[in-house]
């Protein structure tokens, strides 16, 4: 896209033609205030952009600028009716320690959160390849491979995926275990935060900056909670406490549901992956654990008090929605220009300075209309959310895959030189043309693969349906030491009725194999393909794409 970005700019350059005098002389006011028929007010900053509801989406706070702040504005929709109290992230900070906090703004941080700042040295978490560097170094490197033999990985590798993937003991992964006991403390407090109802995780950037440059940097210490949570309950489960690894697995899905709550998709993707660790252990719980029906019953009853799977419709229309406008708002004040945006989504230009350069003077000499790439670009966040939010997946996928397509036929009639020259024919402005080809770019560039986050919303709440039927079928093999032939046998007594297909409608699906089963659902094609596809675990063919669990797990790959 980069590269079809500075052509297409180049185009407008070639066709409209005009020298810089000729944009300038078209007005470069908002358009509230020229509707208004208002004299800017020399007291305050000049704001190229309207600020009302239909073009920068919120009209309050304001930067010293007079522009939007949407970093504080995302601050704000994170921390409603949030309170130290409830909030898990007071306790996980003292879990992890300071360390992922920049230093130049902890005390604003903290200031946030509502508590005193924490000293630098502690008993902090410490993440899996931090303790296995100060331990056992030489576990970190691969082993020599021998001609003719496929690499395998690093031993410390291995023992994080067979003990966050299955049962396990000491013996068999002696980093993990000595991982576990260094984080014993911290583990304490992880599990404490993850009964809390809400999170918020002040965005403090060093200076005011747009929201898409701002880091998350405390997700890969919750990955690494949510993998230490499911490798101690699967150590649990070997060793016969059941019990204990329950908890466990109901603390790594409050702590995913937790992370899932921020605000932006990529805190929805990583609360998504830590749930999906946990599906993986129940698959192990109720296969290894002998579930009572009592226990199977009392564990769903904890999972139905958690807050709720991420909402990714909800996501796009609001943070998502945010960044993009704050993004323009940006190119309208001359911080944030097209090079670098280009440099943000990759390609070409990334690597290319000239490029960038050569980007920016362009979207300089244009002079772009931020009014009307805002309402271009909040157009096509309307459709999104419309689409993302029909009453059926079949239906979302459908209209989200007419949208996708409908969008590739507008950008290549609009943005080629023949699609701007009518579009100069019909509307006289080269500033407006200009200004709406940008923001068919933008959302190229900017908008989020709606399709792809609506299949990944939909494939968790497949899972968490058919988690149910899997502590159902633990507890029916404990009562009478096997499976049963179909799901039928689970009502009334384990399962009060069984569930349907989320994606499809109809029922889950169910086969008993030797000393286990297949239960899945049929995925985002809509088509049963016999449960092989996107597994949490095992199965790696993506040719289908059913949902589901194979329990027990086939014998680990070495």
């Amino acid at each position: 896209m980069p590269a079809r970005l500075f052509l297409v700019l180049l185009s407008l350059v070639v066709i409209i033609g005009l020298p810089l005098s000729a944009l300038a002389a078209e007005s470069t006011a908002p358009e509230g205030a020229a509707a208004a028929g208002q004299a800017p007010d020399p007291q305050k900053p000049r704001v190229r952009v309207t600020i009302s509801k239909q073009t920068t989406v919120i009209i309050e706070p304001l930067r010293p600028d007079g522009y939007p702040d949407y970093l504080e504005a995302v601050n704000r929709m994170a921390s409603q009716g949030v309170t130290p109290q409830n909030n898990a992230m007071v306790l996980l900070v003292k879990a992890f320690g300071p360390g992922h906090i920049d230093q130049r703004v902890r005390a604003e941080y903290f200031k946030r959160l509502g508590i005193d700042p924490l000293p630098e040295q502690g008993e902090y978490f410490v993440q899996y390849y931090d303790y296995v560097k100060r331990t056992a170094a030489d576990a970190l490197r691969a082993p020599s491979i021998e001609e003719g033999q496929e690499p395998k990985p690093a031993e410390a590798d291995r023992q994080l995926e067979l003990a966050t993937n299955r049962p396990w003991s000491k013996a068999d992964c002696p980093l993990v275990a000595g991982w576990l006991e260094a984080n014993q403390k911290p583990l304490r407090l992880i599990v404490e935060a993850s009964g809390r109802p809400r999170m918020y995780v002040p965005i403090v950037p060093e200076e005011p900056q747009q929201l898409i440059m701002v880091p998350l940097s405390s997700l890969q210490t919750l990955r690494e909670a949510n993998r230490a949570l499911v490798a101690r309950a699967n150590l649990r489960l070997a060793e016969g406490r059941t019990q204990q690894a329950m908890e466990d697995l109901v603390a790594c899905h409050g702590l995913a549901r937790l992370v899932g709550q921020g605000p932006t998709l990529v805190e929805g993707l990583v609360g998504l992956s830590g749930a999906r660790l946990a599906w993986g252990g129940e698959a192990n719980l109720s296969h290894y654990g002998k579930l009572t029906l009592p226990q199977a019953q009392g564990y769903r009853e904890q999972l139905r008090k958690l807050p709720p799977l991420p909402d990714f419709v909800d996501k796009i229309d609001r943070s998502e929605r945010l960044l993009a406008a704050d993004v323009i708002c940006g190119i309208a004040r001359g911080e944030f220009a097209l090079g670098d945006i280009a440099l943000l989504s990759g390609g070409p230009v990334e690597s290319d300075n000239k490029a960038r350069k050569a980007l920016n003077e362009i979207a300089a000499w244009l002079a772009f209309d931020g009014d009307v790439m805002l309402r271009t670009v909040n157009a096509h966040y309307d459709r999104l959310v419309a689409a993302g939010r029909l009453p059926n997946f079949a239906e979302r996928k459908k209209a989200l895959e007419e949208l996708e397509e409908q969008l590739r036929q507008q950008r290549e009639q609009r943005t080629g030189p023949l699609g701007i020259a009518s579009r100069l024919l019909k509307h006289g402005s080269p500033r407006r043309v200009a200004s709406e080809t940008l923001g068919d770019l933008l959302i190229g560039l900017l908008a989020p693969a709606a399709k792809a986050c609506v299949e990944a919303q939909q494939q968790a709440e497949a899972l968490a349906v058919l988690s149910d039927v899997m502590l159902a079928l633990g507890a029916y093999r404990t009562d009478h030491g096997h499976y049963p032939d179909s799901l039928a046998a689970l009502q009334p007594k384990y399962l009060d009725k069984l569930p349907d297909d989320p994606y499809s409608g109809g029922r889950v699906q169910y086969r008993r194999e030797k000393d286990g089963y297949a239960l899945y659902a049929v995925g985002a094609n809509l088509k049963d393909d016999g449960g092989y596809g996107r597994w949490p675990l095992g199965q790696k063919d993506f040719e289908y794409d059913d949902v589901g669990f194979r329990v027990p797990l086939p014998p680990q790959e070495h």
